[in-house]
């Protein structure tokens, strides 16, 4: 398949090979929840922490001269709960709805700044790194996130955000003069959103004409400033496909799907696997924390 969108890297504490390293212009985001899930613990945790410290410090200089963008610990609460060092279990009912990205940063700060510390700790000697906010509902909690981050001596990063609660796809202004200089379409929990539908039901369909209709809407949106759309999730070539279309002109493709979504010499990559047999470690993810959690949830 020929690319007709800029591809950009998505790591999931992945350490690709120097040949992959040469054919991509940034890291377009590190989901920083896949290092917590390796070591089994959480950024609370000083496991956790030396572990992030090192990882990101060995993929900015890696992309030494290319922008890194780190996307703030994006987990469940259910997940939490059984990570060493989880700073506060909270029973859900809906967890896809509940505490999760910056919407639990804001609700334990104290937790958020010892992200941010771990951050500021790479910063200071690898300016390439970018800070990318997950799960935003309003531009009100990113004024939130702008006040701890200055406290942490990082005022100076550069800032993304991700589109995928519907929300905060109508405030692309107000984020735009509050700094954010990235904008990423969070096509997994943007499809859920619009469909009122979680992953794991067959009402769940990334292909919608909704889903689609509603990013056409979005592209037209962030284009009216001035600024360029990502997009990015469990992406497959018909979603490059319309993207492109559309006018979305850069996309990030996981490490191991690059092979399946990009086709070519990609299949060849080390450490490829396809979307169906990550799709069933998920699933074997889920119902092993389900099982870990099975106790009375609070209303």
């Amino acid at each position: 398949m020929r690319e007709r969108v800029n591809i950009h890297l998505g790591l999931n504490g992945d350490l690709p090979t120097d040949t992959t390293i040469g054919k991509f212009t940034s890291v377009g985001m590190i989901r920083s929840e896949a290092v917590c899930r390796k070591v089994g613990a959480y950024i609370t945790d000083p496991s956790c922490q030396s572990t992030m410290i090192s990882y990101l410090r060995e993929i900015t200089n890696l992309f030494q001269g290319k922008q890194v963008w780190y996307r703030l610990i994006e987990m469940e609460t259910g997940e939490i709960n059984i990570l060493k060092g989880c700073d506060y279990s909270v029973k859900e009912k809906t967890q896809m709805l509940g505490l999760r990205g910056l919407r639990r940063g804001l609700t334990f700060p104290n937790t958020l700044e010892v992200e941010l510390s771990v951050l500021a700790e790479v910063y200071q000697s690898h300016p390439n790194l970018g800070i990318l906010l997950p799960y935003v509902t309003n531009s009100e909690e990113v004024e939130k996130f702008l006040e701890l981050l200055n406290k942490n001596g990082l005022d100076r990063i550069q800032l993304g955000c991700m589109l995928e609660i519907p929300s905060i796809c109508y405030q692309i202004k107000s984020l735009i003069r509050l700094g954010i200089t990235y904008f990423v379409l969070g096509l997994n929990d943007l499809t859920s959103l619009i469909l009122g539908s979680s992953r794991s039901v067959n009402t769940y369909n990334q292909g919608n004409e909704a889903v689609w209709e509603f990013i056409s809407e979005l592209v037209v949106r962030v284009k009216s400033f001035n600024q360029t759309l990502s997009i990015g999730g469990y992406l497959e070539a018909e979603h490059l496909a319309k993207a492109s279309l559309l006018g979305i002109e850069d996309a990030i493709i996981h490490y191991h799907f690059l092979g399946q979504t990009l086709g070519g010499h990609w299949r060849y990559c080390p450490g490829q696997i396809s979307q169906e047999d990550f799709k069933k470690q998920i699933l074997l993810r889920q119902k092993f924390i389900e099982d870990a959690n099975r106790a009375p949830c609070l209303s």
